[in-house]
């Protein structure tokens, strides 16, 4: 979590956000057909409340091996309640793209 709070560029979200899902090691690998995963710790108004896990799979030109980390934030906004029940439905299932 230092790491993105330290960050320049996304240390700024922490606090105009309602929450955030931090994955702090998601492994990738491919030849030909690849695949991505990781678990992360989900945090609404910048306490935890659960975990998740974020799958991917990708098929195309490639090949080798990777590690990532991701953060993904949450705004808040006064004319929108959708912050919080996408935190809830993170928590209760997995991220997949």
């Amino acid at each position: 979590m230092s790491l993105f709070k330290n960050a320049g560029q996304s240390a700024s979200f922490f606090g105009n956000s309602y929450g955030y899902a931090v994955f702090p090691t998601i492994g990738k690998a491919g030849f030909g057909i690849g695949g991505a995963h990781g678990d992360g710790r989900v945090y609404e108004q910048r306490k935890y409340i659960g975990d998740t896990k974020m799958t991917q799979l990708s098929i195309g030109f490639q090949a080798g091996a990777e590690g990532f980390s991701e953060i993904i934030f949450f705004r808040a906004s006064v004319r929108s309640t959708n912050s919080p029940r996408a935190i809830s439905s993170l928590v209760r299932t997995s991220v997949r793209w």
